[in-house]
C-alpha cells in the first residue's frame, strides 16, 4: 500500500506532496485565496474554494469553475462516486450538485448546515449542523432526498462542546474525525468517534492546536494541521493518538489524504 499524496493550502496556493518521494507541485491560480481542497475519488482532479468552486485536472493543471460563479461557495468535498460534489453555498448551507446534468439541489436539514464528509458507501454525509448557536457534527442519508425527509432524517452525534467541526470518514467507513474546541484547555482537538457518536476518543495531545483532520491509508493515521505560536504546519499522528510527528513545518494548512483503496 502506498502512502499516497496530500493536497495543501500554503500562503493561499495549493500544494501537492507526494510523501514518499517528498515531491511538491504548486498550483497556483493567481488568487492567493485557495483553500479547502478535496480530492476526486480517482486523484485525477483536485476542487478547491477560491470565492466560487473551482477543479484543476492534474492531467494537464488546467483549471474550470464548478459552482456558479455568482454566488461565493466553501467547503467542496467529492462524492465517492466522482459524479457528484457537495459544498457550501453561502448563508444558505450544503448543496449536492451532479457533474453530469449540472443540477445543484439544496439539502433541507433542519438548521444551517456547512461542511459535509462523504461516508465511503457513497449513501451516509456527516457534515456541521449549527444547532442553537452551537455546532455539531451530524449525519444523514441522502436517500432522504428521495422521501422528502431530510429534517427528520438528521441524526445528532455530537453533544457536548460548543464547536465541533471538519468531519472526516475513515476509509472504512467506521469511524469520523473531527475538531473540537475544548473550552477548558482554550484549543482545539482531534477527536474521533463510531459513526453512532460512541466511542468518541480524543487524539490528540493536551494543549495541542490542532485542525482538518484527514485519514490515512487503512485507517491506521492521520493528518492534521497543528498551529503552534502562530505557525501552521501539518502533522501526522497514529489512530490511537501515538506517535506525533510533524510532516512539514512551514505555514501548511488544510491537509487531504488520497492514496489508491
Amino acid at each position: 500500500m502506498t502512502l499516497g499524496r496530500l493536497a495543501y493550502t500554503k500562503n493561499g496556493v495549493l500544494h501537492i506532496l507526494d510523501i514518499e518521494s517528498g515531491g511538491v507541485t504548486v498550483i497556483d491560480d493567481g488568487s492567493q485565496q485557495m483553500h479547502s481542497p478535496t480530492w476526486h475519488p480517482e486523484g485525477t482532479f483536485v476542487a478547491y474554494a477560491s470565492s466560487v468552486i473551482m477543479a484543476v485536472r492534474l492531467e494537464d493543471m488546467r483549471s474550470r469553475p464548478v459552482s456558479p460563479i455568482d454566488q461565493p461557495a466553501a467547503f467542496p468535498v467529492w462524492h465517492p462516486s466522482g459524479r457528484l460534489m457537495l459544498y457550501d453555498i453561502q448563508g444558505t448551507g450544503i448543496h449536492l450538485h451532479s457533474l453530469e446534468t449540472d443540477k445543484i439541489q439544496f439539502l433541507p436539514l433542519g438548521n444551517l448546515s456547512i461542511q459535509a464528509a462523504c461516508h465511503p458507501d457513497q449513501q451516509q454525509i456527516a457534515f456541521v449542523g449549527v444547532i442553537d448557536g452551537e455546532k455539531h457534527i451530524c449525519t444523514v442519508d441522502l436517500k432522504c432526498l428521495d422521501d422528502q425527509n431530510c429534517p427528520t432524517a438528521v441524526a445528532q452525534l455530537t453533544r457536548a462542546g460548543r464547536y465541533n467541526h471538519a468531519p472526516s470518514y475513515s476509509p472504512d467507513g467506521t469511524r469520523i474525525a473531527f475538531e473540537r474546541f475544548l473550552e477548558g484547555g482554550e484549543h482545539w482537538a482531534i477527536m474521533t468517534m463510531n459513526t453512532d457518536g460512541s466511542d468518541l476518543q480524543q487524539i490528540t495531545p493536551a494543549g495541542v492546536d490542532a485542525h482538518h483532520p484527514t485519514w490515512g491509508p487503512g485507517g491506521n493515521y492521520l493528518a492534521f494541521e497543528r498551529v503552534e505560536k502562530d505557525v501552521h504546519s501539518i502533522h501526522l499522528i497514529y489512530a490511537d493518538g501515538s506517535g506525533m510527528r510533524g510532516l512539514t513545518s512551514d505555514g501548511e494548512r488544510e491537509p487531504a489524504w488520497w492514496f489508491e483503496g
